[in-house]
C-alpha cells in the first residue's frame, strides 16, 4: 500500500513490511501508539474506520558472534582456581555479559562494551597461591642456647609454596626477644621455653624447645 492511499471504509487493510537483509521488525505503531506484540513483517487492521497513521520500525542488527564465544570459553573457568576478589569482578562480568546477550534489544555498543568488561576480568583473575601442608621449624626438637647470644632460625616447607607468612612467638615472653625474621636474643635468664613458628595463612604451626643453660 502506498503512503496515502484511500480506502473504502470497513476495508480490511494488510501492511507489510520489507526489512533489509539482517534486520527484523522491532514494533508496529498505529496512529502513535505501539502494537504490543506483533514484531512479524506484516500488520492488519480489519474494517478501517478512519484515517489511520501505521508506522514500522526496525532493528539494528547486532553481531553477538564474539559475545557468544567469549561467554562460552568464560564459562568453562572454575572458580576454585583463584582468589575470591578476581573471581566476584569477574562473576559480575559474566553475568552481565550473559544478560546482554540474551537481551533483543541490546545494541552493538553495549555488547562491545560486554565483551570488553568480561575479557578485562578474564584477565584479571588472580591465581591462588597453595598453601603449605606442613611446616617445621629448621632445629633440633631441643636446642640447648645460651644467655645473651643471638640466633636465627628458619622453618622448613615446600620450595614451590608462596602463599604463607610465617609469625615467630615464644611461649614465655621473659626468656628472649624474637622478631619477625626469626632471630631471637636469649635474655639472663635460665630454664626452658617453647619456640613456636605459626603460618597465619594455613593455620600450621610448630614448635620446638629451648633450654637456656646456667
Amino acid at each position: 500500500m502506498a503512503d496515502g492511499q484511500a480506502v473504502n471504509r470497513g476495508t480490511t487493510v494488510l501492511f507489510h513490511a520489507n526489512p533489509a537483509e539482517g534486520y527484523s521488525v522491532k514494533e508496529w505503531k498505529l496512529n502513535g501508539l505501539t502494537i504490543g506484540g506483533n514484531t512479524s513483517d506484516t500488520y492488519v487492521i480489519t474494517g478501517i474506520a478512519g484515517n489511520a497513521v501505521v508506522t514500522v520500525e526496525f532493528t539494528v542488527p547486532v553481531d553477538k558472534a564474539a559475545l557468544a564465544a567469549a561467554i562460552k570459553a568464560a564459562g568453562e573457568i572454575e572458580e576454585k582456581y583463584y582468589t575470591a576478589s578476581t573471581w566476584s569482578v569477574f562473576a559480575s562480568a559474566f553475568a552481565g555479559a550473559t544478560a546482554v546477550n540474551i537481551d533483543r534489544d541490546a545494541t552493538q555498543t553495549e555488547v562491545d562494551a560486554a565483551i570488553a568488561a568480561l575479557a578485562a576480568a578474564v584477565g584479571g583473575l588472580a591465581e591462588k597461591l597453595p598453601m603449605i601442608t606442613s611446616i617445621k621449624i629448621d632445629a633440633k626438637v631441643t636446642e640447648t642456647v645460651e644467655r645473651g647470644r643471638v640466633y636465627s632460625f628458619g622453618v622448613i616447607h615446600e620450595e614451590e609454596v608462596l602463599a604463607c607468612n610465617i609469625v615467630w612467638t615464644l611461649s614465655d615472653n621473659s626468656f628472649g626477644l624474637i622478631d619477625d625474621e626469626g632471630r631471637l636474643y636469649i635474655l639472663n635468664k635460665t630454664g626452658t621455653v617453647r619456640l613456636i613458628a605459626t603460618d597465619t595463612v594455613s593455620g600450621l604451626a610448630h614448635s620446638i624447645t629451648l633450654r637456656i643453660a646456667s
